[in-house]
């Protein structure tokens, strides 16, 4: 099962990317004048540090990245939840490096990785399907009354109820990460090829970007009502699609027999 998010940075201005990543480094240290302990202030600040420091292209690269770990945590779940609990029980995370040994960016990646995400779920809590079979998902939950309340002990603040989340993300995401040669992991392959081949549609590379883009969506998750298969993200003030490429969006939500999230397990 596959999700895929895209960008189109040709229609970017440089200048509104530059801004989205000074937002996005302002809110992180946005109440760190009311954090009680200064490791936690130092880490705060490392972290928008390592944030402000990316180029342009590594920090459009975060972004997509960040949202599509987070869209496989909203969604897999609440699929696998109804067919097959059992793999709840482990998240296996593996993502093609570059170099022989991970890169600057990939080391930061990985560091920075769950803060984002945690912060994510503060404004988006993960969907969980209620009565459905969690047993195998519990090992990644706080334990109840230990989930974490560093917003009120650390930055003085109270969460509003909807953003507590008693998911370890951290645990989610770390407990088996691995930067991989994608030569010798087939999953990593078939990604690559279903990124390449999403990339073309998208930019009208084939003859007929219609019916590739059926093929490609038998490998995708049905998005839910109101959302896309492909999830287009931008960076800009205002997003840009051609009719071409809403053509190409509408035989992905038509594909027949992909992944349906809504249908219960047999």
């Amino acid at each position: 099962m596959a999700f895929a998010v895209a960008v189109d940075v040709s229609l970017h201005r440089r200048e509104q990317i530059e801004f989205h990543q000074q937002m996005q480094t302002r809110k992180i240290v946005e109440h760190i004048d009311k954090m009680i302990y200064e490791d936690g202030r130092r880490a705060v600040s490392d972290l928008a540090n390592e944030i402000s420091a990316l180029p342009l292209q590594l920090y459009t690269q975060l972004v997509l990245q960040v949202e599509l770990v987070y869209t496989v945590l909203q969604y897999a779940p609440l699929y696998y939840v109804q067919r097959e609990p059992v793999a709840l029980a482990n998240f296996r995370w593996r993502v093609d490096q570059k170099d022989r040994i991970p890169n600057r960016y990939e080391k930061v990646f990985r560091k920075i990785l769950p803060a984002l995400l945690q912060s994510k779920g503060l404004r988006e809590p993960m969907i969980s399907l209620e009565g459905a079979d969690y047993r195998h998902f519990k090992r990644f939950e706080y334990e109840p009354g230990k989930e974490p309340n560093y917003l009120k002990e650390t930055y003085g603040l109270d969460a509003p109820e909807a953003a507590t989340n008693s998911v370890n993300v951290g645990k989610l995401v770390n407990d088996d990460f691995r930067y991989v040669d994608s030569e010798t992991f087939s999953g990593v392959q078939v990604a690559d090829l279903i990124a390449s081949g999403v990339r073309r549609v998208l930019r009208s590379n084939f003859d007929s970007p219609e019916k590739v883009a059926l093929a490609l969506g038998m490998n995708m998750l049905q998005a839910p009502k109101g959302k896309t298969t492909i999830r287009l993200l931008s960076l800009d003030q205002a997003g840009h699609v051609d009719e071409r490429q809403r053509r190409v969006f509408d035989s992905w939500a038509d594909t027949p027999g992909h992944f349906d999230l809504t249908k219960q397990a047999r």
